[in-house]
């Protein structure tokens, strides 16, 4: 357990602080895809983001963990849990799979409006938090889930099927059924949240590393800092696969990137797989309460707001912004979503 005094609220604050670093960069995900003209070309650019990811996580190993690295027992014991597939490999393949995350919800895009993409996204909350209490349990960690938070979390289903009615126009009766780009679109946007959902799996992983480690590391390091070199160990390490899975798809599928493409895809690589994920996971290192995943839902707030300036902006691309048939919907699905969670958040 990782201590960083005896004081609870305190870490419960700053892990809040680390969340608000989180929430911006994904905020702007949505206006940056389409700003950045990606939506065909989802997965080569959701390669290219892995790139930035991944030089971000390894200059953060060269720079703060280079006198860790150094020694050959720690690189011993890495290797070590690496080779141990049996042990470290499902959740290592789970962990590079959610790498399609930016890929599967930059495609969703082409079939639905950005900001039903970009609420439905959101969702990854309601599939990571009971899968890290899962993982974690035996370690005695995030054991607060309760059956109200579950019931909490489920509450933003109801959310979600405002969200998606909000494009259709209609949440029953006759004709409310989604047609096919509808029901793809929204399918695509929930499997992106799954992925990132998979990300806690890397945590698991990382742990089980920090055990592995020599004991002369864990005595002159915090468990802090050693999880968070475990995690920036795993994530490069899954960032490969992720790479190499969505750059097979792209290539494959006749994707063609530009330099700029490319530059943006490196530049928002670096804001949101390292920086913004850096924050997430250091949050949820330092506190028990899992309940701060929830103020994550004012991401899906603020990425309504930036697509309400730039549709506003008369910028090329804004009529594509919220062509939607019942905005009230949204408005009433996001709503719920933040709502339901941000109670669960205060009952903790």
């Amino acid at each position: 357990m990782v201590v960083l005094g005896d004081d609870p609220g305190a870490r419960n604050v700053r892990a809040a602080g680390l969340m608000a670093v989180n929430i911006l960069p994904y905020s702007l995900s949505p206006v940056v895809i389409i700003l950045a003209g990606v939506s065909g070309l989802p997965f080569l650019f959701a390669a290219v983001m892995q790139v930035g990811g991944m030089v971000g996580y390894l200059l953060l190993l060269g720079s703060r963990y280079r006198s860790l690295l150094s020694q050959g027992c720690v690189r011993d014991a890495v290797r070590r849990h690496l080779l141990d597939v049996r042990r470290g490999g499902p959740l290592l393949v789970l962990g590079a799979i959610s790498g399609l995350d930016y890929a599967l919800f930059t495609y969703s895009t082409r079939f639905v409006d950005v900001s039903v993409a970009a609420v439905l996204f959101e969702l990854w909350p309601l599939f990571s938090v009971p899968l890290m209490a899962a993982l974690t349990r035996r370690k005695g960690r995030y054991a607060r889930i309760t059956l109200g938070s579950m019931l909490l979390l489920s509450g933003g289903f109801a959310g979600a099927a405002f969200v998606v009615a909000s494009q259709s126009g209609r949440l029953v009766g006759a004709g409310f059924l989604p047609t096919f780009d509808l029901a793809l679109g929204a399918s695509l946007a929930v499997l992106s949240a799954v992925a990132v959902a998979l990300a806690v799996c890397l945590f698991r992983w990382s742990e089980d590393l920090v055990e592995r480690l020599p004991g002369h590391a864990r005595d002159s390091w915090s468990h802090l800092d050693l999880e968070l070199f475990a995690v920036a160990v795993a994530i490069v390490v899954a960032d490969v696969f992720s790479f190499a899975m969505d750059a097979g798809v792209g290539l494959a599928t006749g994707e063609n990137l530009g330099l700029v493409h490319m530059a943006v895809g490196l530049a928002f690589g670096l804001f949101v797989y390292f920086l913004g994920s850096l924050a997430w996971r250091a949050a949820n290192l330092i506190t028990a309460n899992l309940g701060v995943n929830a103020l994550t839902y004012f991401t899906p707030i603020l990425a309504l707001g930036w697509l309400w300036v730039y549709s506003a902006s008369g910028l090329p691309g804004h009529q594509e912004i919220f062509a939607i048939a019942r905005p009230e919907f949204l408005v009433a699905g996001a709503a719920a979503i933040v709502s339901f969670n941000l109670l669960i958040y205060f009952q903790d």
